[in-house]
């Protein structure tokens, strides 16, 4: 069966038919968010879906999701021009595994000298959240 038989196929069921256009309205407004959005911000959000007159946008972080409200008004009417329907963004804050860790900058040993000190100030530290961080520091570097 070719891509074209079966993409007929699919348009004549209702369910399908339905599913196909959300998925390809839904990648148009996806397409214009980027469009729309500067180079740097690209990777750090992405439309998830549209809920009444407002579109969907989920972001990575707070941060990410503050500079995206001062876009508010230009993104907007990006998204207008493709969807005249749509006047408001809604924005959803969703870290997810899936995005690109931040980078770890590999530990620098410490020299004899500095676990020493380190040592003494453990011992001076009366028990409490910074004794214990402390001790876990010299136990971590230690080893």
């Amino acid at each position: 069966m070719n891509t074209r038989a079966l993409l007929d196929i699919l348009h004549r069921d209702q369910v399908f038919g339905a599913l196909n256009t959300r998925m390809q309205s839904l990648t148009a407004l996806q397409r214009a968010w980027q469009a729309a959005l500067p180079a740097s911000l690209r990777p750090h959000s992405r439309v998830v879906g549209v809920e009444g007159n407002r579109l969907l946008v989920e972001t990575e972080s707070n941060a990410m999701a503050a500079k995206l409200r001062q876009l508010a008004p230009t993104l907007t009417r990006a998204i207008a021009q493709v969807q005249p329907e749509l006047a408001s963004l809604r924005l959803q804050v969703a870290p997810t595994a899936s995005r690109v860790p931040a980078r770890r900058r590999p530990s620098q040993p410490l020299s004899p000298e500095a676990l020493g000190h380190f040592e003494a100030l453990a011992e001076t530290l009366p028990p409490s959240p910074l004794k214990a961080a402390v001790e876990r520091l010299l136990e971590t570097r230690k080893r």
